[in-house]
Order: structure tokens, then C-alpha cells, then sequence
């Protein structure tokens, strides 16, 4: 167990149990393995083995409750993602990665959620630090990275990686890796001619082309909050207050973690003289990024 060799630990486990079926610590490392993996339905059984062993001792109805309730938790998960509530998503996978730890189809769906719910960063950080060595070169986790570093607006390192997936796509998936890869491809050049618009102080342009860059991957929240947010910006230039504040407003109902928009919605609120609008935007700004 404590070199992650859980096949081999389960195998010593039931040989235990199958000398000794009143064997306690058996019993409850037994119930530990299968909880690490996620098979919950074979942690509860253990579980209940102990109760029976030992009906006095209040530790292992406990422990019967716990892995209930993660049982629980975990049909909601599937419910959830099957209605994409990705925020639901993250808070369940969250709570069941914390008992589940090795649970393989658990991480993806919280990686998943993490991506879906604007948190590329989050996902990357969870990727070097939770999916071990053995597990990272497989094909749905290298697209769940190459998914974050595109919304990341990493477009090198996403294409690295795309390009890889595509050179050993199967049937079903090169379709999916070849529509990400246009997307990249547009994306990365037509935000650049639109910034450099904006830096002319060519507005209307930069606003056109803001305009069609929404229209390229409408599932990219990530991407198309700061595009919202840009264009927000040239309209606030143009002193078209009340469009900017209609753009700010979208922008943070797609990522609502992204504390520039707040900054911005924060300037636009003070010249309508919405001042404690203006200080709420503020302090939401403070709490995503405290360094502000």
C-alpha cells in the first residue's frame, strides 16, 4: 500500500481474510485499498464485515457511513456531468478525491470540471501534482492538458501536445483533435491583428475582429470572457458606456474568477457613478488576486 502497489496489497489482503475472517486490521486495510481505488460498493462490504466482528466498536459504523455517503456523492457526480454542472462537478470530485485518491476516471472528471469552470491553471497544477508518471502519457489526460493549455492561451505548448494526439489518433478522436487544432491556429492569429488594432487605436476594427474571434470555439469560456473584456474596453473608449457594461457583465457571467473584468466593470461603474457597484467589483478583485 504504501508504494501505491494495490493489486498486490489486495491480493495479500483477501488471503488474509481468507485465513482469518475475523481479522480486523485485514478487514479494514482491505476496505482502505478498495476506498483508495473508488470501489466503494467493496469498501462498504469490508466495512460491514468489521461491524459484524466487532458490533461494540462505534469507529466502524462510522466508517460504513462514510463510505455511504461517498456513494452517495459519487452518483451524484455522474448525474452532474451527464448535465455538464460542472461546478457541481468540481465540489464532488474535490470531496471524493480526497478518500478516492487513485480513483483514474474520478481525476478526469475533475480535471474536466476544473477546465469547464475556467480554472486552466488549476487543472495544470492538478495534473503535475496529483496524475502520476505511469498515467500521464494517456490519450483523454493529454487532451484534458492540451484542453487547459489552450484555454490557458498556452497555443505552443496546446499545439505540442495536439500534435502528438493527432499522430496516434484513433478514428473516433481525430475529427475532435483536428477541430482544435483550426481553432488554435485562427484563434492565435486573429486575437493579434485584433490587439495590434487596438493599440493603433482602431477601435471599430478591433471590435470587428473581436466580434468574429466569439463566433470561432463558443464552448471556450476561458478565451471568450477576456475577448468580452477587450471588447468591452474599446467601447468604453469610444464612450459607449452602457455596450462596454454589456460586455463586462458577459464576460464575468462566463468566468467569474477572472478578476481583470471585475477591475474593469469596477471603472465603468464609477463613470456612471455607481460607486458602491464600483467598490464591490474592487473588493471582488482583492479576493482573486489579493497582490491587487
Amino acid at each position: 500500500m504504501s508504494v501505491r502497489k494495490y493489486a498486490q496489497a489486495k491480493s495479500d489482503l483477501n488471503k488474509a481474510v481468507t485465513l482469518n475472517s475475523k481479522n480486523i486490521k485485514a478487514l479494514k486495510r482491505l476496505a482502505q485499498v478498495h476506498l483508495i481505488l473508488g470501489e466503494l460498493s467493496e469498501a462498504e462490504l469490508f466495512l460491514k464485515k468489521c461491524v459484524e466482528v466487532e458490533p461494540n466498536d462505534e469507529s466502524h459504523k462510522i466508517d460504513v457511513d462514510i463510505v455511504r455517503e461517498l456513494i452517495n456523492s459519487h452518483k451524484d457526480l455522474n448525474k452532474a456531468k451527464f448535465l455538464y454542472d460542472w461546478k457541481k462537478c468540481e465540489i464532488l470530485g474535490e470531496k471524493l478525491l480526497s478518500k478516492c485518491t487513485e480513483d483514474y476516471k474520478i481525476k478526469l472528471i475533475y480535471m474536466e470540471s476544473l477546465i469547464n469552470n475556467c480554472k486552466p491553471q488549476a487543472a495544470l497544477t492538478y495534473f503535475k501534482e496529483k496524475i502520476h508518471s505511469e498515467d500521464s502519457r494517456n490519450e483523454k489526460i493529454q487532451y484534458l492538458v492540451c484542453q487547459a493549455y489552450y484555454q490557458d492561451g498556452k497555443y505552443e505548448k496546446a499545439k505540442q501536445i495536439l500534435t502528438q494526439l493527432i499522430a496516434m489518433a484513433r478514428d473516433e478522436n481525430i475529427e475532435k483533435y483536428k477541430t482544435l487544432w483550426d481553432n488554435l491556429k485562427q484563434l492565435e492569429t486573429e486575437k493579434e491583428k485584433a490587439n495590434d488594432c487596438f493599440k493603433r487605436g482602431d477601435f471599430d476594427t478591433a471590435i470587428q475582429l473581436y466580434t468574429k474571434l466569439l463566433e470561432v470555439d463558443t464552448n471556450n469560456k476561458t478565451f471568450n470572457s477576456t475577448i468580452l473584456a477587450n471588447r468591452a474596453l474599446c467601447f468604453q473608449k469610444k464612450n459607449k458606456t452602457l455596450d462596454a457594461l454589456t460586455d463586462i457583465n458577459n464576460s464575468i457571467s462566463l468566468n467569474s474568477n477572472y478578476w481583470k473584468a471585475f477591475y474593469r466593470r469596477a471603472t465603468i461603474n464609477l463613470i456612471l457613478k455607481n460607486i458602491s457597484k464600483a467598490k464591490d467589483d474592487l473588493n471582488r478583485v482583492l479576493e482573486l488576486d489579493s497582490s491587487k
